[in-house]
């Protein structure tokens, strides 16, 4: 299957063929901006460049806040919009967070199988493994449990790695949007740098690839250890993008 980034990206923020490109900042009402990642994470605005023209796919309802910015002599830029945008987070710091953003993708042919502690013993989240290895406190809670993980458990695309019947690391496809996929992966603390990640990791990249949709990383800038994680395993940064998450 031939990936195209951009194709994907432009769905993705919501960028119309036809629309009408403004030189300075172009605002994108999308719907799709109310939507959470992963589950439990709202990022209502998302500005980014393509072709050297900014972008900012944001909610209906940020975009009546920040449409003045289209008589603000001040902005002319992206430079000069994420000053407002952290400058806007600042004021309204009890809702927003300002974020730097990477997403990062990786080609079929570029991936990198790095040597991996072949003790890993990766599972693919299952029922049998919620109904019978993992500890809860009570029936509810593991009813409410396999709800959630339902949709990805029928779908095999969440990896774990078990110790004690708990899970101390997991990776799962959590969004797929317009053949992007995107890749969330977690460590518990005790249990870091031991690779776990990188191990899980390529799993989901390999279910993306198999599946036929592009594995997309998408990761704080200052996540240093999310970033080597994504690196040493072939992926590269595409876009830069400035972000407002909700708390």
């Amino acid at each position: 299957m031939n990936y195209n980034y951009y194709d994907y990206y432009k769905k993705f923020l919501g960028i119309e063929n036809n629309i009408k490109i403004n030189n300075k900042i172009n605002l994108i009402p999308n719907i799709s901006r109310t939507k959470p990642i992963s589950e439990n994470y709202y990022y209502p605005l998302i500005c980014s460049m393509i072709d050297d023209n900014v972008f900012c796919s944001l909610t209906p309802e940020l975009y009546e806040n920040f449409k003045e910015i289209y008589t603000n002599p001040f902005i002319n830029n992206i430079e000069d919009f994420s000053n407002y945008l952290s400058s806007f987070c600042e004021l309204n710091s009890d809702k927003f967070e300002f974020k730097v953003m990477y997403r990062m993708v990786i080609e079929k042919n570029n991936m990198i199988s790095p040597r991996l502690n072949s003790s890993i013993d990766i599972k693919v989240l299952t029922k049998h493994i919620v109904d019978n290895v993992l500890i809860f406190d009570d029936i509810k809670e593991r009813q409410k449990y396999w709800l959630r993980k339902k949709q990805l458990i029928d779908e095999r695309r969440q990896f774990i790695i078990l110790k004690e019947q708990q899970i101390i690391s997991w990776c799962k496809v959590s969004d797929i949007d317009f053949k992007g996929a995107n890749i969330a992966v977690f460590t518990h603390p005790d249990y870091r740098s031991k690779k776990h990640a990188q191990a899980l990791v390529k799993n989901a990249i390999s279910w993306c690839f198999n599946n036929g949709y592009l594995p997309i990383y998408w990761v704080d800038s200052k996540n240093l250890a999310s970033l080597k994680v994504a690196t040493n395993l072939g992926f590269n940064i595409k876009s830069l993008e400035y972000v407002i998450k909700k708390k």
